[in-house]
């Protein structure tokens, strides 16, 4: 028991960390096994020592010779032997003791005096507390009064050095802040006397601490000595000693050549593993941004989609769990329980070195997020302030979309399927159409602050004009990283480089330069080597050196400065790709302040033998991905135009498309770029070429054939005589082949027919629209219709309104018909059924009137009107009128009073089967069977109301079809804002169709059109009324229309005003006081007509 207590005593109070550990790790440690092992321990240290001995020098000036020298001597030479009670050294006092002066005892914890002169009784227990191992070197210097120096010569195993120039000769320095002169040995002296360098006499000693002879030195130079690192070169003094020495620089000479800095600044970072090590915890795992969730914005409008799942291959499933269980560790996604809206599949891409990456088919989905559009510097304001900058760092966030964390309510657009479950992103993903944009200014925020710094895309540039500047700058920016917490991809980080390529210009202290690799494909462009490749047709192959010198002028000049022009992000783009059977081939343009567009940069390569073995429709699909990832610097985060030859490409890459599974992949690339695609050339060539066989020169005449080609300039003023007469399109078309053609003939004379005014206003109507179904109301007797009919023979009118539900009829015979006499009418009707909802009528003086409104109003009934002269937009009543016209018209042709008929026909009209609905009128209404003189028998009665719902749709529907065919309906592309002619009525046989003078649209409801003219007239009008207008109009009526366009006003209250309504088409029915008419009374037995 006495031995383990002993044991755990030793290793309690053991003096060394190290030895302490190695006895814990002993199994079944016995009292003698500690004494071994630390026996054994403590031989290793002192063997060790011996060989990595740390050794102290001194130099010492060489005193003058003087009276005072042999003062000095003799009161040196007394105190050699006094020992120092601070340091414990001999040759000096404990006041003149500048060893021990600013160091710790480690058994006390004092300053002034070493441990083993302390003269405290402190026990070893407590002296631990004090004792920490100092693994920095330091440097002392005794007074200046006594003109000695001391130097520390460091393990020369460890320390790394700094390589500067003597002449010719390059050394490798050990730089020491405590030093205050240069040291060689000599055997670099051996390699600097060819330089002939300058020696100087010595002044000083050099000592080895606390020996009393000094040490050998064998000479000092003078001699100009440069670094590279910091382009500087001063002056110094070098003692040359024996052995094999390390080169020591001291304090002074580092300072003059910028490589040590005395005071609060930044450390140099010179290597890139120093700044590796330095933040070592930024390069590592995946970061997330703090105190930041982003924000996706959806369109509540489109109605969310699920898409089913795709079948994944047996053989790649178990990698998709592996890779699906990584992120999920990661926290980049996580699983859905219960129903989700959005739901998108998953697309595995195969990357080279046998993994796979997952992405999710995004496009329907993305149809729902809104972009916000964030500004994107140009690159010439990037560029201004580059200006200058020599220092250059490159730094790049590891899996940068991953970093951003979404807000919850962000997530489910997300979902995707996979054969394990639903799964949603939690960080921003690759795929949504906004990530680029919105990633682009999450990191601007986060580095917000930091100068010499921007941000492009997922890159993170610093930059400075001194390396100083530099370094100050990198460490800011990344301390903010480190404050922020994302984390850094440390293979794709790069560190003071002193050049660098930024958007298609190399960067670097000389200044900026283009990149040699945007013209690569042109220059490196080879000759044709086929006949095929050059000629067509029969035509004999030739290539001479007249043929070399113009191809490789065309180079230069593509290639040249003059063509390519400068990125700029703001600008329009286009990118132009192609493919044929051997390669593929993409140009970069971009619309010049000119309005034309010019090539920025140009790419080319050739297919591997399984590319060409590819169909074309998927070698030009190719194309187009091959073409975005190659320029992916400059399209990433931006809109731009895809110019392909190639039609199918149009459907193939839209977001409803379902193309086969190599396509599909090509597709996922695609995802992070937004563009549009175009197919065709951007520009149409008006050369001749292809034509070369068809023309001759006849008297300096150019023809084809018989015709006269002609000039630009010309071609308007024939096209203005050949229209004379103002034919049509195809007699236009035939007077100009007759006598003169240039390319594109036949498209300038249809372009002239059309946009020729007097054409325009003598043309036909156009077609009119199809039909628009009206919904069936919730209710009986919620929405109305009513009209007027009349005036009878008898000078009477009749009133009708019809519920549209259940198509109740209610009439009223009126003599006159005032908004008041409506009114009283509508009193009666509503007394017996009711307020309804809604009620529409045509643009009559008595339904547009001031007074009618406000009866309307405060009765709380909605006042819908119909379009003016379309009857049609009422037409539930106008057939319904038809109907009871022809029972009128039946009773007088029975010589019968059509007004005591009335009542008979609506019994009869009310009791019967709608057509439509299948149901009685009555039936709808009181949600039963009115009794008649027909038999019947008792029914239960029961509002089956489904039923009549889609016996109506159905009947509409089938009326909607017959109606669109024979009237051979079109859909109306008129809008608001658009200029257009309206029909007018004729008054004679010159009249044309349409007014000449045109109209605005300001509104539009359905097939309603609001129109206004240059004076202020107001009109409506249905669709199939008016008619697109084209051409030119002049200065003071483009004005007039500028103002319109400009103040749309409001007509809801204003347009209800006590006179009549001044609307085009009331003008032509007058109203009039009217008296009532009776028949006599002695006339009352006889038949009058």
């Amino acid at each position: 028991m006495l031995n383990d207590a002993i044991r755990d005593q030793v290793i309690d109070m053991c003096y060394s960390t190290k030895l302490r550990r190695r006895l814990l790790r002993e199994k079944d440690l016995t009292l003698e096994k500690v004494q071994d092992i630390a026996r054994a321990s403590e031989a290793a240290d002192q063997h060790s020592a011996q060989f990595e001995e740390v050794h102290v020098n001194r130099v010492q000036v060489k005193p003058d010779f003087n009276a005072a020298r042999h003062q000095r001597h003799d009161y040196h030479s007394k105190r050699k032997d006094i020992e120092c009670h601070r340091c414990g050294r001999t040759g000096h006092i404990a006041r003149e003791c500048t060893v021990a002066m600013d160091k710790t005892c480690h058994k006390c914890g004092k300053m002034g005096h070493f441990a083993k002169k302390c003269k405290s009784k402190k026990s070893t227990k407590e002296q631990g507390k004090f004792y920490k191992k100092e693994k920095v070197r330091y440097m002392e210097e005794e007074s200046s009064d006594d003109s000695e120096e001391y130097l520390f010569a460091i393990d020369r195993s460890s320390e790394k050095r700094i390589t500067l120039k003597i002449g010719d000769v390059v050394i490798p320095f050990l730089v020491d802040s405590g030093a205050m002169c240069n040291i060689i040995n000599s055997e670099i002296m051996s390699k600097l006397k060819k330089c002939g360098v300058n020696k100087i006499p010595i002044e000083k000693q050099l000592y080895a601490y606390g020996a009393i002879n000094p040490l050998m030195i064998k000479s000092k130079i003078r001699s100009d000595i440069t670094c590279e690192e910091s382009r500087k070169c001063v002056k110094a003094d070098f003692m040359v000693i024996d052995g094999n020495h390390t080169p020591l620089l001291g304090r002074s000479t580092a300072s003059e050549l910028g490589i040590l800095l005395i005071g609060p600044s930044v450390n140099m970072i010179n290597t890139q593993g120093d700044i590796r090590s330095q933040y070592s915890d930024l390069f590592c795992g995946l970061g997330k941004l703090k105190d930041y969730q982003l924000k996706i914005y959806i369109d509540k409008n489109l109605k969310p989609f699920a898409q089913p799942t795709r079948r994944l291959p047996f053989n790649i499933r178990k990698s998709v769990e592996e890779k699906l269980c990584e992120l999920e560790e990661m926290d980049v996604i996580e699983r859905v329980e219960g129903p989700t809206e959005w739901v998108s599949p998953l697309v595995v891409v195969p990357k080279r070195n046998s993994e796979i990456r997952i992405c999710v088919d995004m496009r329907r989905a993305n149809e729902a997020v809104k972009r916000s559009r964030h500004p994107i510097p140009t690159v010439n304001e990037i560029l201004q302030e580059l200006n200058g900058a020599k220092v250059y760092s490159k730094i790049d966030l590891r899996m940068g979309f991953h970093q951003v964390e979404l807000e919850p309510e962000s997530r489910n657009i997300t979902t995707f399927t996979t054969h394990v479950g639903l799964f949603r992103y939690k960080r921003l993903m690759f795929g949504i159409s906004c990530a680029p944009e919105m990633y682009q200014q999450c990191i601007k925020m986060a580095l917000e602050g930091c100068a010499g710094q921007r941000n492009i895309s997922d890159d993170i540039i610093v930059y400075g004009c001194t390396q100083q500047e530099h370094d100050e700058r990198l460490n800011k920016v990344l301390d903010r990283m480190r404050e922020k917490g994302p984390k850094l991809n440390k293979d794709k980080c790069r560190f003071n480089m002193d050049k660098m390529t930024f958007m298609g210009h190399v960067l670097s202290a000389k200044g900026i330069s283009p990149e040699k690799s945007k013209v690569e494909a042109v220059t490196s462009a080879r000759n044709p080597k086929t006949a095929s490749e050059l000629t067509r047709a029969k035509t004999k192959w030739i290539w001479s050196n007249r043929h070399q010198d113009a191809f490789d002028e065309l180079k230069r000049l593509l290639a040249s400065a003059k063509t390519l022009a400068y990125y700029n992000s703001s600008a329009k783009t286009h990118v132009i790709v192609d493919a044929s059977p051997v390669g593929l081939g993409a140009i970069l343009s971009q619309k010049q302040s000119d309005g034309n567009f010019r090539p920025v940069t140009f790419a080319s390569r050739t297919l591997t033998d399984v590319e060409q073995r590819y169909s074309q429709t998927e070698r030009e699909a190719l194309a187009v991905v091959w073409g975005c990832e190659r320029f992916h610097l400059y399209l990433y985060g931006k809109e731009f135009v895809l110019v392909t030859d190639h039609k199918p490409l149009e459907v193939i890459y839209s977001p409803k498309s379902k193309p086969p599974a190599r396509i599909e992949r090509w597709a996922m690339r695609l995802q992070p770029y937004t563009f549009k695609i175009l197919n065709g050339k951007i520009s149409k060539s008006n050369n001749l070429f292809r034509f070369r066989e068809e023309l001759s020169v006849v008297d300096g005449v150019l023809l084809k054939g018989s015709r006269i080609v002609l000039p630009d300039k010309l071609r308007k003023q024939t096209l203005q005589l050949a229209h004379e007469g103002h034919q049509g399109i195809v007699k236009t078309k035939l007077r100009l082949r007759e006598k003169v053609w240039w390319p594109g003939i036949d498209q300038d004379a249809e372009n002239l027919v059309k946009s020729c005014r007097a054409c325009q206003v003598v043309g036909p109507l156009p077609k009119q629209e199809p039909i628009k179904r009206t919904q069936l109301p919730d209710g009986p007797w919620q929405d109305l219709c009513a009209d007027l009919m009349g005036p009878f023979p008898t000078g009477e009118y009749v009133f009708v309104v019809v519920d549209l539900y259940s198509r109740w009829q209610e009439v009223a015979i009126l003599k006159s018909v005032t908004t008041d006499k409506i009114i009283r009418s509508l009193d009666i009707m509503f007394s017996h059924h009711g307020t309804p909802i809604s009620l529409k009528t045509d643009n009559g003086p008595q339904f547009t009137s001031r007074e009618f409104y406000n009866y309307l109003s405060e009765n709380g009934v909605k006042h819908n009107r119909s379009t003016p002269y379309w009857p049609q937009a009422n037409g539930e009543v106008e057939r319904q009128n038809r109907t009871l016209l022809k029972a009128f018209r039946t009773a007088n042709a029975e010589n019968r009073d059509w007004r005591k008929e009335i009542p008979k026909f609506l019994l009869a009209y009310r009791s019967t089967p709608h057509s439509t609905t299948g149901k009685s009128p009555a039936e709808l209404l009181f949600n039963r069977k009115i009794r008649t003189k027909l038999p019947e028998i008792d029914a239960e009665n029961g509002k089956d109301d489904a039923d009549t719902r889609r016996k109506d749709f159905e009947m509409k529907e089938k009326g909607k079809i017959y109606a669109d065919q024979k009237r051979k309906t079109r859909e109306s592309n008129i809008d608001v804002g658009n200029i257009v002619l309206q029909k007018q009525t004729k008054t004679n046989k010159l009249s044309t169709s349409f007014e000449h003078d045109p109209y605005y649209v300001i509104k539009r409801e359905g097939s309603q059109l609001t129109l206004k003219n240059n004076e202020g007239n107001i009109s409506q009008r249905n669709s199939s009324f008016v008619k697109k207008f084209n051409g030119q109009i002049n200065e003071e009526e483009t004005l007039e229309y500028e103002n319109i366009g400009s103040n749309i006003e409001d007509r809801n209250e204003n347009e209800h005003t006590d006179t009549e309504v001044n609307l085009r088409e009331n003008s032509s029915i007058p109203s009039r006081p009217k008296r009532d008419k009776k028949l006599p009374e002695r006339f009352k037995d006889f038949v009058m007509n």
